[in-house]
C-alpha cells in the first residue's frame, strides 16, 4: 500500500510538472489576416488556421511568423522572442499609432525577401524597436520611413549580435548599448537618417552607415571597428556626412588587413590601428591610447594630446618608428609594451621627452643602444612577469623613473658592451639578470 500511494505522488508530479511546463512554452503565432497586433483575428496558430480566441495575441517569449501578404499594424507596446516577417507569402510589419509605441524582441528578427518593417502616417511618431538577438534582412529595413511620417529607432540591447541579409537597410536613430558586441556580416550599405550611437561595440565589416544628408550625430563612446579603406571618408569606410562627431572615451579601430587613411577631423580618444598594412595617421589628433596591434605599421605622425599613452599590442617583432613613436613624444599616459611572449619591440632612436610611466607587460622592449630615460624625475618603470628589457651599447636601466616594479620572473638583459648594471629603487630585486654581448659589466 505504501508502494502503491508513493507511485501515485510521483505519478501526480509528473502531470503537474508536465502542465506546468507545457503552459510556459512559447507559442508560435502565424498572420491568417491584415489588421492590429492586438486583434485575435489576426492570428492563427498553424499557417492558413482559425484564428485564435478573443483576447489573444502573441506576448513576451511567443514567436512571431507575418506572412501571407498580410500587413500587421502595431499600436500599443509589444513583446515577442523571435520575429519573422515573410514566409508563405510576404508579409509587413508596420509601427502605426498616435501614440508612441515600442516592441521588445528577445531574440531575432528575419526579413524575408519582399516582405518589409516600416513605420505608419499617424503624425511623427518616433517608435521604438528593442532587439537582444540579431537582425537578418533580404527584403526592406525601412526605419526611417521614407514614404511615412513616423521613424522607428534601433536600440540593440543584446550580447552578442549581428547583422546581415541582402535586402535594404534604412535607419534612422540606431543605438549599440554597452553590452552589446555587433558585428556587421553585410555588405550592404547601411543608410543613416538621423544618429548613431556606439554604445558598446559595432563592427562595421566592410560595408558602411553613412548619413543620407549632412546632419545628425556620431556618438562613440564604446568602440567603432571600421574594415574598410572605401566607402566613407576619404581612405576608410567612417561614417560621412554627421554634423557633429563626439568620440569621446570611446575607441576607433582601423582593422583592414591592407592600407587604410584615419579620418583626420575628429579628435580621437583611443585610436588603434591592427589588421596589416599601412595606416596613415598623418595630424590625427589622438588623446588617450594610440594602440599598434597585429601587424599593422604607421605612415606619418598624429598630433598627441597631452595624456596621450602610445602602445604596441602586436602580434610580430618590429621595430618602432618616428611615425607612431616620435622622438619627442611627451604623453603622460608613458609607453606601454604587449606584444607577448616571445615578440620584441626594437627601440629605433633616443626618446628624449618621455613623461609618462614604462610599463612592459609581455614581449621584449629591447633598447638597442637607445635610451628611454624620462626628461624628469617621476612615474614608474613596470617590468611584469615573463617580460624582458634588453638593454644595449654602453647605457644602463632608463633613468629618471622615481618608482620600479620589477616582476620576480620577469628578464633585464644588459647585452651591449661595457656596462653598469644599475641598482634598484622601490626596495625591488631583479627577477632574471643576463649579461651578455661584450666587455666589463659592473654590478
Amino acid at each position: 500500500m505504501k508502494n502503491s500511494t508513493s507511485y501515485k505522488l510521483i505519478a501526480l508530479f509528473t502531470v503537474c510538472f508536465l502542465f506546468i511546463s507545457s503552459g510556459i512554452q512559447a507559442t508560435t503565432y502565424y498572420s491568417r489576416a491584415s489588421g492590429n497586433w492586438t486583434t485575435n483575428t489576426t492570428w492563427s496558430l498553424s499557417s492558413g488556421g482559425g484564428a485564435v480566441g478573443t483576447g489573444v495575441f502573441p506576448v513576451a517569449g511567443d514567436a512571431v511568423v507575418i506572412q501571407g501578404g498580410f500587413n500587421v499594424t502595431l499600436s500599443v507596446n509589444a513583446s515577442c522572442a523571435s520575429l519573422q516577417v515573410g514566409n508563405t507569402g510576404n508579409g509587413t510589419l508596420t509601427f502605426g499609432s498616435t501614440t508612441n509605441v515600442s516592441l521588445t524582441l528577445t531574440g531575432n528578427v528575419t526579413v524575408n525577401s519582399g516582405s518589409k518593417i516600416t513605420s505608419g502616417t499617424t503624425g511623427n511618431q518616433a517608435h521604438v524597436f528593442y532587439i537582444t538577438g540579431s537582425i537578418n534582412c533580404a527584403g526592406t529595413w525601412d526605419m526611417y520611413g521614407r514614404n511615412t511620417t513616423d521613424d522607428i529607432n534601433v536600440v540593440l540591447n543584446g550580447t552578442t549580435q549581428s547583422i546581415s541579409g541582402t535586402g535594404v537597410f534604412g535607419w534612422n536613430t540606431l543605438t549599440v548599448n554597452n553590452g552589446s558586441t555587433t558585428t556587421v556580416t553585410s555588405t550592404i550599405a547601411q543608410t543613416m537618417y538621423s544618429d548613431l550611437n556606439i554604445l558598446g561595440t559595432l563592427d562595421f565589416g566592410t560595408t558602411t552607415f553613412n548619413r543620407s544628408s549632412t546632419g545628425g550625430t556620431l556618438t562613440v563612446s564604446g568602440k567603432m571597428i571600421l574594415g574598410n579603406n572605401t566607402g566613407g571618408q576619404t581612405g576608410s569606410n567612417f561614417p560621412t556626412n554627421f554634423s557633429t562627431r563626439t568620440l569621446t572615451g570611446g575607441t576607433v579601430e582601423y582593422n583592414r588587413a591592407g592600407v587604410q587613411t584615419v579620418f583626420a577631423t575628429p579628435t580621437y580618444t583611443n585610436l588603434t590601428l591592427s589588421g596589416s598594412g599601412a595606416k596613415t595617421i598623418t595630424s590625427v589628433p589622438v588623446n588617450g591610447i594610440l594602440s599598434m596591434e597585429g601587424t599593422a605599421t604607421a605612415t606619418g605622425t598624429p598630433t598627441y594630446g597631452a595624456a596621450s599613452t602610445l602602445q604596441y599590442k602586436g602580434t610580430t617583432s618590429i621595430t618602432a618608428t618616428t611615425n607612431e613613436f616620435p622622438n619627442a613624444f611627451a604623453g603622460s599616459g608613458g609607453v606601454i609594451i604587449d606584444q607577448t611572449l616571445g615578440n620584441t619591440v626594437t627601440l629605433n632612436a633616443n626618446k628624449t621627452a618621455l613623461a609618462g610611466n614604462l610599463n612592459i607587460v609581455s614581449g621584449t622592449f629591447d633598447l638597442s643602444t637607445f635610451s628611454a630615460n624620462r626628461l624628469t624625475a617621476g612615474g614608474t618603470l613596470t617590468i611584469a612577469n615573463a617580460a624582458t628589457l634588453k638593454i644595449g651599447g654602453t647605457n644602463t636601466l632608463p633613468s629618471n623613473y622615481s618608482t620600479h616594479s620589477i616582476g620576480s620572473t620577469s628578464t633585464v638583459e644588459y647585452a651591449g658592451t661595457a656596462q653598469t648594471v644599475a641598482n634598484l629603487n622601490s626596495s625591488q630585486s631583479y627577477g632574471h639578470l643576463t649579461l651578455s654581448g661584450s666587455g666589463t659589466k659592473t654590478l
